[in-house]
Protein backbone atom coordinates (compact mmCIF):
# COMPACT_ATOMS: atom_id res chain seq x y z
CA UNK A 1 0.00 0.00 0.00
CA UNK A 2 1.99 3.29 -0.81
CA UNK A 3 2.22 5.82 1.82
CA UNK A 4 0.14 9.30 1.00
CA UNK A 5 1.41 12.58 2.85
CA UNK A 6 1.24 16.29 2.12
CA UNK A 7 3.88 18.02 1.32
CA UNK A 8 4.89 20.97 3.90
CA UNK A 9 5.87 23.48 1.25
CA UNK A 10 3.27 23.60 -1.09
CA UNK A 11 0.41 21.46 0.43
CA UNK A 12 0.21 18.91 -2.52
CA UNK A 13 -0.59 15.02 -1.34
CA UNK A 14 2.14 12.67 -1.96
CA UNK A 15 2.31 9.83 -2.30
CA UNK A 16 5.35 6.92 -2.78
CA UNK A 17 5.95 2.94 -2.33
CA UNK A 18 6.25 1.96 1.33
CA UNK A 19 9.73 1.01 1.11
CA UNK A 20 10.04 4.73 0.99
CA UNK A 21 9.42 5.13 4.48
CA UNK A 22 11.93 7.22 6.26
CA UNK A 23 14.11 8.08 3.36
CA UNK A 24 14.27 11.91 2.26
CA UNK A 25 12.01 12.70 -0.67
CA UNK A 26 11.71 16.23 -3.43
CA UNK A 27 8.33 17.33 -4.05
CA UNK A 28 7.97 17.79 -8.02
CA UNK A 29 5.83 20.85 -7.39
CA UNK A 30 7.74 23.26 -5.23
CA UNK A 31 11.46 21.21 -4.64
CA UNK A 32 10.84 20.79 -0.81
CA UNK A 33 12.64 18.22 0.64
CA UNK A 34 11.57 16.27 3.79
CA UNK A 35 11.35 13.22 5.15
CA UNK A 36 8.81 10.26 4.27
CA UNK A 37 6.45 9.38 7.48
CA UNK A 38 6.26 5.85 8.29
CA UNK A 39 3.08 4.13 7.15
CA UNK A 40 -0.02 4.17 8.96
CA UNK A 41 -1.60 1.03 10.24
CA UNK A 42 -4.88 0.38 8.73
CA UNK A 43 -8.05 1.21 10.97
CA UNK A 44 -9.35 -2.03 13.00
CA UNK A 45 -12.46 -3.33 10.88
CA UNK A 46 -16.20 -1.92 11.97
CA UNK A 47 -17.48 -4.43 14.49
CA UNK A 48 -21.20 -4.85 15.26
CA UNK A 49 -21.77 -5.05 19.10
CA UNK A 50 -24.03 -8.01 20.14
CA UNK A 51 -27.57 -6.75 21.31
CA UNK A 52 -29.05 -9.14 23.78
CA UNK A 53 -32.41 -10.75 22.78
CA UNK A 54 -35.11 -9.71 24.28
CA UNK A 55 -36.68 -13.01 25.22
CA UNK A 56 -33.44 -13.91 27.06
CA UNK A 57 -34.67 -11.53 29.63
CA UNK A 58 -31.37 -9.59 29.46
CA UNK A 59 -32.71 -6.49 27.77
CA UNK A 60 -31.47 -3.37 29.02
CA UNK A 61 -34.38 -1.27 27.40
CA UNK A 62 -37.24 -3.17 29.13
CA UNK A 63 -38.93 -1.60 31.05
CA UNK A 64 -39.23 -2.70 34.36
CA UNK A 65 -42.08 -4.87 36.07
CA UNK A 66 -42.39 -2.11 39.11
CA UNK A 67 -42.35 1.30 38.82
CA UNK A 68 -41.01 3.89 41.64
CA UNK A 69 -43.54 5.48 43.36
CA UNK A 70 -44.41 9.12 42.41
CA UNK A 71 -42.89 12.01 44.09
CA UNK A 72 -45.75 14.13 46.02
CA UNK A 73 -47.09 17.13 44.13
CA UNK A 74 -45.23 20.54 45.35
CA UNK A 75 -47.68 22.57 45.06
CA UNK A 76 -45.81 25.67 43.54
CA UNK A 77 -48.04 25.59 40.29
CA UNK A 78 -49.54 28.83 41.47
CA UNK A 79 -46.32 30.54 42.35
CA UNK A 80 -44.85 29.67 38.60
CA UNK A 81 -47.92 31.11 37.15
CA UNK A 82 -47.59 34.25 38.81
CA UNK A 83 -44.15 34.74 37.89
CA UNK A 84 -44.38 34.11 34.47
CA UNK A 85 -48.34 36.15 34.48
CA UNK A 86 -45.16 38.92 36.24
CA UNK A 87 -42.91 39.05 33.57
CA UNK A 88 -46.25 39.30 30.97
CA UNK A 89 -47.65 42.39 32.83
CA UNK A 90 -44.11 44.07 32.30
CA UNK A 91 -45.08 43.69 28.76
CA UNK A 92 -48.97 44.49 28.82
CA UNK A 93 -48.93 47.55 30.86
CA UNK A 94 -48.63 49.24 27.62
CA UNK A 95 -52.29 48.21 26.83
CA UNK A 96 -53.80 49.15 29.94
CA UNK A 97 -57.04 46.64 29.64
CA UNK A 98 -54.43 43.79 29.49
CA UNK A 99 -52.21 45.09 31.71
CA UNK A 100 -54.13 45.31 34.33
CA UNK A 101 -56.08 41.65 33.98
CA UNK A 102 -52.73 40.16 33.98
CA UNK A 103 -51.28 42.26 36.90
CA UNK A 104 -54.52 41.54 39.22
CA UNK A 105 -54.53 37.41 37.60
CA UNK A 106 -51.00 37.04 38.66
CA UNK A 107 -51.18 39.15 42.26
CA UNK A 108 -53.90 36.53 42.95
CA UNK A 109 -52.43 33.76 42.19
CA UNK A 110 -49.40 34.89 43.73
CA UNK A 111 -50.91 35.14 46.79
CA UNK A 112 -52.02 31.86 46.82
CA UNK A 113 -48.64 31.11 46.02
CA UNK A 114 -47.28 31.99 49.33
CA UNK A 115 -48.70 29.09 51.57
CA UNK A 116 -46.70 26.47 49.01
CA UNK A 117 -43.16 25.40 48.27
CA UNK A 118 -42.53 27.90 45.79
CA UNK A 119 -42.46 30.58 48.10
CA UNK A 120 -40.13 32.80 46.30
CA UNK A 121 -40.97 32.17 43.29
CA UNK A 122 -44.48 33.47 44.38
CA UNK A 123 -42.63 37.11 46.00
CA UNK A 124 -41.47 37.13 43.07
CA UNK A 125 -44.34 37.16 40.95
CA UNK A 126 -46.14 39.20 43.26
CA UNK A 127 -43.57 42.09 43.37
CA UNK A 128 -43.40 42.20 39.48
CA UNK A 129 -46.93 41.75 39.18
CA UNK A 130 -47.08 44.87 41.25
CA UNK A 131 -44.66 46.77 39.37
CA UNK A 132 -46.98 45.89 36.30
CA UNK A 133 -50.06 46.97 38.07
CA UNK A 134 -48.61 50.56 38.66
CA UNK A 135 -47.44 51.11 35.10
CA UNK A 136 -50.82 49.72 33.72
CA UNK A 137 -52.58 52.50 36.24
CA UNK A 138 -50.31 54.97 35.17
CA UNK A 139 -50.63 54.47 31.75
CA UNK A 140 -54.55 54.60 32.16
CA UNK A 141 -54.58 57.44 34.16
CA UNK A 142 -52.14 59.34 31.65
CA UNK A 143 -54.65 58.42 28.85
CA UNK A 144 -57.81 59.86 30.48
CA UNK A 145 -56.17 62.89 31.55
CA UNK A 146 -55.00 63.23 27.26
CA UNK A 147 -58.58 61.88 26.40
CA UNK A 148 -60.14 64.82 28.45
CA UNK A 149 -57.42 67.96 27.47
CA UNK A 150 -58.92 67.07 24.20
CA UNK A 151 -61.97 67.37 24.69
CA UNK A 152 -61.19 70.71 26.20
CA UNK A 153 -59.78 72.28 22.81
Amino acid sequence: MPIEFRCGGCGKLLRTADDSAGKQAKCPDCGTVQMVPLPQPAPPPFEMASVPSPSTGDNPFATPQTLPPMPPQTGSGLATASLVLGCCSLLGWCCPIIGLAISITGLVMGISGLKTSGRSMAIAGIVLNSVGLVLSLVNAAMGAVLAVMNQAH
